[in-house]
């Protein structure tokens, strides 16, 4: 029994804290705190700047999913090289140009070919707008011919080469209502880029004098589309649009898959992406007056395609 009480003591002593007064556990001597660091004192950490287009095309979106339309029709045969839109009169409709052929097609919203309209002689047709009862259509060299679709003819033809210059390529033209005027879009870089810096032009015609003004109507400077993410000397519009709530101007650029929104007071406010899975080779672009947006790709290989995208 003596043992075994020995052996219960040495285990208690080992193993159970010391008791203070009160049977209380006495307390360890604690160590000294560490004094608190100053902010000053603390190593300074190098911050990564971001850089300039990090998460920028999420923030600067134009708030269409052109990349994921809500509807996508395939297009005729005789609309395979389609390079413009336009809303026709009517509002349930599109007008549509072939890059090739001296035609100007009407379509439904399904792309279903609904009238055709012979222009004449053979050109590069590439825009297209309505304005009134009458049908603007563009061609590439500068040759601007209004018809009137009711009597299936052509009725003038407007020479703006000489003001924009042969250089141009004309590709995109758009009607702004608020200023009563023709929006023109040069794919070709302006003639001054090498004086101030790569820069694109958009032209105005007066629909009063049906004559071209002086100076361009807005320029677009490369250095102003690569602060915005995107890679402004592969900049090439191929189609506009004025949005009918906001008066946006709306570019499509084929070459560089791109779209980019300007406002009116002419600064570059978003651009994004364009999905070369989604829109082999978009041309064109047009809007219903609720601001459902049409697209227009050209079949490159495969199939012409027309798709919707609603509203944001």
């Amino acid at each position: 029994m003596a043992a075994i009480a020995v052996v219960c003591v040495v285990v208690a002593s080992r193993w159970l804290p010391a008791l203070g007064e009160g049977g209380d556990p006495a307390a360890e001597p604690a160590s000294p705190a560490p004094e608190a660091a100053s902010p000053r004192d603390e190593p300074l950490r190098p911050v990564k700047k971001p850089k300039a287009t990090d998460n920028l095309r999420r923030e600067t979106r134009s708030g269409y999913s052109i990349n994921a339309p809500q509807h996508s029709y395939e297009l005729a045969p005789e609309l395979g090289e389609i390079s413009d839109l336009a809303l026709a009169a009517d509002g349930q409709s599109l007008w549509a140009v072939h890059d090739e052929q001296p035609t100007l097609f009407r379509i439904g919203f399904d792309g279903q070919v609904l009238e055709q309209v012979d222009l004449g002689k053979k050109g590069d047709y590439e825009s297209v707008a309505q304005v009134g009862d009458s049908v603007y259509v563009g061609r590439s060299d500068g040759e601007i011919l209004v018809v009137d679709p009711k009597a299936q003819k052509v009725l003038e033809r407007i020479d703006v080469h000489r003001r924009v210059g042969m250089a141009c390529d004309m590709e995109g033209m758009a009607f702004d209502p608020k200023g009563q005027r023709l929006l023109l879009s040069c794919k070709n870089e302006s003639l001054k880029s090498r004086q101030n810096g790569k820069a694109y032009e958009l032209w105005e015609v007066s629909l009063d004098t049906k004559k071209v003004k002086k100076e361009p109507a807005y320029e677009i400077a490369e250095k102003a589309l690569d602060q915005v993410g995107v890679k402004g000397k592969e900049f090439a519009p191929s189609g506009i649009a004025v949005h009918p709530k906001t008066g946006d101007l709306y570019l499509v650029s084929s070459r560089g898959k791109m779209m980019v929104v300007v406002g009116q007071d002419g600064e570059v406010k978003s651009a994004e992406d364009v999905d070369q899975k989604v829109h082999r080779q978009l041309e064109g672009i047009a809007f219903a007056a609720d601001g459902t947006m049409y697209l227009s790709d050209e079949a490159h290989g495969h199939k012409a395609m027309l798709h919707v995208v609603s509203a944001p």
